[in-house]
């Protein structure tokens, strides 16, 4: 059966190969692969007729590649219309694959992950898929093969793959033998490659999954980098602002939150005096699922700032102009800064070096931290104490997060970026070096309730995998909290709790749980995270940071008189990301 189906399928091939897509002036690229609206084969090929379904035009990403060019042909028992179980492509999922499974060592694979009921139920079926995938520089290593979900002990299904790419053309032959399992390394790492799988499913045998996966480039010998946070960057994060001004016991008005961003010379670079550097800021705000029409989209604010080497230059979210405020020394703002439309009153900025054409260059020379005033006592709508409004005594400082590029690249270099424009975050070459999906840190519990001292622990938390004033996945993270000594809990004992969001959150931790207080776990303890995950559960970026707001006076009758931030460690695990800018409507598309 299997070779008078390839012998057909050949001369179908060919045929098409001479037709343009159908619906490729419409084409478009759908977002992430297994997103909304891109989770489904069919809205990747045609949809009406006798297969083969050939490719509608459309495309979807994984991490920093694109998918595209899709094909699908059921036959047997799962031709539409006429087998004994009909799989057409509207009962085919697709889903990004886990970039951590299944891979070789020290690499990320990202890739998808095609889920239907291949159940042959008459005289047998058979499924001809096949794509392309395309990275934004030759970056793909090799290919991870798979199937699952085959049924049977031995499985007489079998699957069998082939790879092209460039000179590169192989075969691979899946089944129970080899555990359905296969790869492909090519010779020398890739920019495009095309798959064909035929997998054959005899009658009374059935199979779900068909993956393949990518593996990615490594700088450094193979080893994914990940980002100093202690060295300058060519991007940089600050965790937490909050929008507002307080007024201050000394008579004055001052803005709840002030961003300082330094601009050093990169290492082994000689600068010249007043060296201009030009920085893109978005602020990112979280989001909440209350409002249907506005659930899950994060809204940004972009807006370009020019600074000179060594110069140190200080932001607010409040749209105020240079010199707002007045203190010793020079006003503050230095610099304007459109105000960001949060729905929470807060969220995050990130930061990256552009070059005169707005494309984003190598220039490691970011530093920065923050300076906060938070506290209020004013309540929030879920009844919590409110940490988006300042008190008028508290000041609290975090250091901002700096984010490296990749160090072969020249000073002033461009930065690879996607067909979408994404920031990639994956430590390959070209690209900016990777960060974590998994945090470490200390935590003092909450204390409302036993003086002479109150306490009330704050967490921020934020991801990277961002598409800016579009729908996004939510996060999830799993918190284990552990007890202090001593603790009614027990010394070392752990809480295990979790929390959810929408690219960014800053959440009193009472509300993760409300045993996380003294009485409970003690003073002070330690809170390690599981690696993040999105709703597909593929790992995603997580950062933030670890608030305490203290005070002797009880809340929240008076604002709180002091606030710390402490910053985060990580498990050193990179997370291949990428962060989406809204792209500018100035430009043709």
């Amino acid at each position: 059966m299997r070779m008078m189906l390839k012998t057909m399928l050949a001369g179908v091939l060919v045929s098409l190969a001479a037709v343009a897509p159908f619906g490729a002036a419409n084409a478009a690229s759908l977002g992430a692969c297994g997103s909304a609206g891109a989770n489904l084969l069919s809205d990747f090929v045609t949809t009406t007729g006798s297969p083969p379904f050939t490719s509608n035009g459309n495309s979807c990403t994984a991490n920093d590649k694109t998918f595209s060019n899709f094909t699908y042909f059921p036959q047997g028992d799962f031709a539409p219309g006429v087998g004994a179980n009909p799989v057409p492509p509207a009962a085919v999922g697709v889903a990004s694959a886990d970039p951590t499974t299944n891979c070789p060592t020290n690499q990320t694979c990202p890739g998808l992950v095609f889920n239907a009921n291949w159940n042959a139920t008459g005289a047998g079926g058979d499924v001809f898929i096949s794509f392309t995938v395309t990275a934004p520089t030759a970056s793909i290593n090799d290919v991870q093969l798979g199937v699952s979900g085959a049924t049977g002990m031995p499985s007489p299904v079998t699957d069998v793959a082939m790879i092209t790419a460039g000179a590169v053309s192989e075969q691979r032959n899946l089944n129970f033998d080899n555990s359905f399992r296969a790869a492909v390394t090519f010779p020398a790492p890739q920019m495009t490659v095309s798959i064909s799988n035929d997998m054959e499913v005899p009658a009374g045998f059935r199979a779900t999954d068909i993956e393949k996966q990518f593996s990615q480039a490594m700088m450094g010998g193979g080893t994914l980098t990940t980002s100093e946070s202690e060295e300058p960057g060519s991007v940089i994060v600050f965790p937490k602002f909050i929008q507002g001004a307080i007024s201050v016991s000394e008579g004055t008005s001052l803005p709840i939150t002030e961003l300082e961003i330094g601009v050093v010379c990169p290492k082994g670079v000689t600068c010249p005096e007043h060296e201009p550097v030009k920085i893109r800021f978005h602020w990112v705000c979280g989001a909440t699922e209350a409002d249907f029409a506005t659930s899950f989209v994060c809204k940004e604010t972009d807006f370009d700032i020019t600074a000179t080497v060594f110069e140190k230059i200080v932001l607010t979210p409040n749209a105020e102009t240079p010199g707002f405020y007045t203190v010793a020394g020079g006003g503050l703002p230095t610099k304007f800064a459109p105000a960001p439309e949060c729905p929470q009153g807060g969220g995050y900025l990130i930061g990256w070096v552009i070059n005169t054409s707005d494309q984003p260059i190598k220039f490691d020379g970011l530093v920065g931290d923050a300076h906060l005033r938070p506290g209020s006592p004013v309540p929030s709508v879920a009844g919590a104490l409110n940490p988006f409004a300042g008190s008028p005594s508290s000041l609290g400082d975090y250091d901002a997060i700096p984010i490296q590029a990749d160090p072969a690249l020249a000073n002033n270099a461009l930065i690879t970026t996607n067909g979408n424009g994404a920031l990639i975050f994956d430590g390959a070459a070209g690209h900016y070096l990777a960060v974590t999906g998994q945090v470490i840190g200390d935590v003092r519990y909450t204390n409302l309730t036993t003086g002479p001292t109150f306490t009330l622990g704050v967490l921020t938390l934020l991801t990277l995998d961002v598409k800016s004033n579009r729908p996004n996945l939510a996060t999830f993270v799993d918190l284990d909290f552990f007890g202090g000594n001593p603790s009614a809990i027990g010394n070392e004992n752990q809480l295990s709790t979790s929390t959810d969001f929408i690219c960014w959150e800053e959440i009193p931790i009472t509300a993760i749980s409300s045993d996380l207080v003294t009485t409970t776990m003690g003073r002070k303890g330690v809170f390690v995270s599981a690696p993040a995950v999105d709703v597909t559960g593929a790992p995603v970026t997580l950062l933030g940071l670890s608030e305490v707001l203290e005070g002797g006076t009880f809340p929240p009758t008076a604002a709180w008189p002091r606030a710390s931030f402490t910053g985060l460690f990580n498990s050193s695990n990179p997370v291949p990301t990428h962060f989406v800018p809204t792209p500018s409507p100035n430009f043709l598309q």
